[in-house]
């Protein structure tokens, strides 16, 4: 996946967007954008390399939520893809 890269979640509520990646070092970020105003929490999980991922909690409604995330993956390797599930019941 390349930097500036998408995903949207099954519902359209959500848009995650990894806006930097150094595959030297593993350092990235994402920027999550809500795009329904409505009451949700999702697990945002960035995967990267053979089977590693980083899940982001990201809740709607939390007042002191982030909209950008740092995450680590293993050096050398690729995201290879961003994926969003709604958690039901929450």
């Amino acid at each position: 996946m390349d930097v500036n890269g998408t995903a949207v979640s099954e519902d359209k509520a959500l848009m995650v967007t990894l806006t930097a990646f150094d595959p030297k070092s593993g350092a990235g970020r994402v920027k999550i954008d809500e795009l329904l105003p409505e009451k949700g929490r999702f697990y945002v999980t960035v995967k990267y390399g053979q089977d590693g991922q980083t899940r982001i909690d990201h809740k709607t409604y939390d007042v002191h939520k982030r909209l950008e995330y740092p995450f680590f993956a293993n050096r050398n390797d690729a995201v290879t893809g961003i994926e969003i599930v709604r958690v039901v019941g929450d």
